[in-house]
């Protein structure tokens, strides 16, 4: 497959109708739950499938990127697709993909992306999805994941993230989300009505003849309170009111952060579209299964000596919201950060947004091409008055950070890429075990 492009380095839907088309259509044999959004999308999507899967499944989910396998990126219920089912799954599309990467037309030949998105859509078809919510990977209007047969579309938040690719505002940027939207289906969005953004989604629901349904008026939170455990933060209690009149009180989300309470909001309001109307689960259903969702890799809580916190905040809106869980669950804690990300991204941003919380900061260089430098990570940490130290390999620059939290009492939080917190997860989570003596499980993507 890396023979045939990487990533996301051409945007277009000809590849990718090619593809499926070659293979029989298989986005026609279900509807789905298209959801995108500068961030929040992967875990609404995650919440959103656990809901639909309760009511009546299997459900297929499909999310990315992946934190460590590839694998993660599709799941039917709550089991990722396994290595045989992927090796099959490819074998069986490859004589489609080779054609087309063969072609003498450079719009025509596949990224990687596209090849996944195909065997995805593919896989569930196979497995007879009842339906399938799927994550954009990139934008929304362009992205390989625009020919779902969408039945809901749903668009968390929009702020600037891939501006090289998307635009640098966030109208140019929610022009482009707004772009799954297609046809007269209900629109469930977190973007303020208040904000030029709202009304470029506005505007594509008008024209598609689609009815909106807002976080903050049509769906809300109406209280969240952090929840602890012997082992520390344990997620939230939150109340939430739903178009459909319902009001769902006193929920326990295992997930960390005011933020996920409004993504459990958005997947709540998505789901009641998507049944066309009240979701048929009692209140306990509902409250069991919000409860029993957990995501690698999102303000993840791992292990106590040093407590440590992995999340993949990779843009200044993310880091706010990092930081805002740092002000809910962890009051007064310092906090030592281990921080790498990709040099197209807004670094001095992210850190600015987590300067309030930040007593010290080890730098990193994540394994990317596209990777920031330690030297700029210097930089941008000395401009956001963040005082550092900088290890260019990331297991060395974690025993580093590890050190200092120990010995300031400090909590240790990984961010800044999932690059980085994929590379360092399964380390993390030894060094848990390790310092606890004892064998523990951990959550999935």
């Amino acid at each position: 497959m890396s023979r045939h492009g990487r990533g996301y380095a051409r945007m277009s839907l000809e590849p990718i109708r090619r593809l499926l088309g070659a293979i029989g259509s298989p986005e026609a044999a279900y509807p789905a739950l298209h959801v995108t959004g500068t961030k929040g999308k992967g875990s609404t999507a995650t919440l959103a499938a656990a809901l639909l899967d309760r009511i009546g499944g299997p459900i297929g989910l499909y999310t990315s990127p992946h934190l460590e396998s590839l694998f993660e990126r599709v799941r039917v219920g709550d089991l990722d697709v396994s290595e045989s089912e992927w090796i099959e799954g490819l074998e069986r599309i490859r004589p489609a993909w080779e054609e087309a990467a063969a072609s003498a037309d450079d719009a025509a030949r596949p990224t990687f992306f596209d090849v996944v998105t195909a065997f995805a859509l593919d896989h569930f078809r196979r497995r007879a999805v009842r339906a399938a919510v799927v994550e954009v990977g990139l934008g929304g209007r362009l992205d390989s994941t625009n020919v779902v047969s969408t039945r809901v579309a749903l668009v968390t938040n929009v702020s600037v993230d891939h501006a090289e690719t998307l635009g640098r505002s966030p109208v140019a940027i929610a022009r482009e989300k707004s772009g799954i939207i297609r046809g007269p289906i209900p629109v469930v969005t977190g973007v303020p009505p208040v904000t030029p953004a709202y009304g470029e989604i506005e505007a594509a629901a008008r024209a598609a003849g689609a009815r909106i349904v807002r976080l903050g008026f049509d769906v809300r939170v109406a209280s969240f309170s952090p929840r602890s455990d012997e082992n520390g933060p344990a997620g939230s209690t939150v109340t939430i009111g739903l178009p459909s009149g319902r009001t769902l009180k006193d929920l326990a989300l295992g997930l960390l952060g005011r933020h996920q309470a409004g993504n459990a909001a958005l997947a709540l309001a998505a789901c009641e579209a998507f049944e066309g109307g009240e979701i048929p689960l009692s209140d306990r259903d509902i409250a069991e299964t919000l409860a029993r969702v957990r995501i690698a890799g999102r303000a993840e809580p791992c292990g106590t000596a040093p407590p440590t916190l992995l999340d993949g905040a990779h843009n200044p809106a993310a880091a706010l919201a990092l930081r805002s869980v740092l002000d809910d669950h962890y009051p007064g804690r310092p906090v030592v950060l281990l921080f790498g990300a990709s040099g197209d991204k807004d670094v001095a941003g992210m850190l600015k947004s987590l300067r309030p919380r930040v007593a010290f900061a080890v730098l990193t260089r994540v394994a990317s091409p596209r990777a920031a430098s330690t030297d700029d990570l210097r930089a941008a940490s000395r401009r956001a008055g963040i005082a550092c130290d900088a290890r260019e390999e990331p297991l060395e620059a974690l025993e580093r950070a590890r050190a200092i939290a120990l010995e300031r009492g400090a909590l240790l939080v990984v961010t800044g890429s999932f690059y980085l917190v994929g590379a360092l997860r399964s380390a993390v989570l030894a060094a848990a075990r390790a310092s606890a003596g004892t064998t523990t499980t951990t959550g999935g993507s």
